[in-house]
């Protein structure tokens, strides 16, 4: 899984983690809601009911030190120590807030990105907000200062209700409101510091919702970027919206 980058994400990427090892797997499970009945003179039938939230468990370990052979993070998450990364995720948890986990493909080629077509640069297999259902970590013998971990992380949907309104006359009826739009957990920010592994169609494709933005990206940042938009750096950091 070393073309993979995995990251969990809060409060609209205002804090973020990418997982410094990938786990040798990511166990999904997927499961269906089924009413079995027993009905006269025909004997039991099943009844399909709704799909159920996906369940996500994965586990590796958080290094004490950074070791290029196996660590797969970013400049900026390399300072942070096995118990910061636990303290922060336990935040998380204590938030009582969903936050975002992605699984992103990444093209082992990075030169020329910002040209191709998404699908060729990288790709979003996992891009869904999740509960952390459960955190175990432990010190292992043999290990000194790493910590081993195990995640479960449940899909989150976000809901919300029609909101009821009685009109102004002398009837009983009761109109129904318009859906509210869903709300937006990646609210666009006003800039953002280029991570590992990121390409400006990465970025605007995130943040903007369409990679076919990267150009109005490169002419904002272009005395930041330089004069080729395919070479972006960690650190830098990059106007989105004026």
């Amino acid at each position: 899984m070393s073309n993979l980058s995995i990251w969990l994400k809060f409060n609209n990427e205002e804090e973020s983690l990418q997982l410094p090892v990938n786990p040798e797997s990511i166990r999904v499970s997927t499961t269906r809601g089924y009413d079995d009945v027993e009905l006269t003179q025909l004997g039991e039938t099943t009844f399909f009911g709704n799909e159920k939230l996906r369940e996500y468990t994965l586990s590796s370990f958080f290094p004490s030190e950074y070791n290029l052979s196996y660590t797969e993070y970013n400049d900026k998450s390399r300072n942070r120590t096995p118990w910061d990364i636990v303290r922060l995720i336990e935040k998380w948890m204590s938030s009582r807030k969903p936050i975002r986990f992605t699984v992103t493909s990444l093209s082992p080629d990075p030169n020329d990105m910002a040209y191709l077509p998404l699908s060729t640069v990288s790709s979003d297999v996992i891009n869904t907000p999740v509960t952390i259902r459960s955190f175990n970590y432990e010190e292992r013998a043999g290990h000194v200062g790493d910590l081993f971990y195990e995640l479960t992380l449940k899909e989150y949907r976000f809901i919300e209700f029609k909101r009821l309104t009685k009109p102004s006359s002398d009837d009983d009826s009761v109109l129904l409101a318009e859906d509210s739009p869903r709300p937006d957990d990646r609210s666009v920010p006003d800039t953002y510091e280029v991570q590992q592994g990121d390409t400006l169609w990465h970025i605007a494709k995130r943040l903007l919702g369409t990679g076919d933005r990267w150009q109005e990206l490169y002419e904002m940042n272009q005395s930041v970027i330089g004069p080729n938009p395919s070479l972006i750096y960690p650190g830098q950091v990059l106007v989105i919206r004026e």
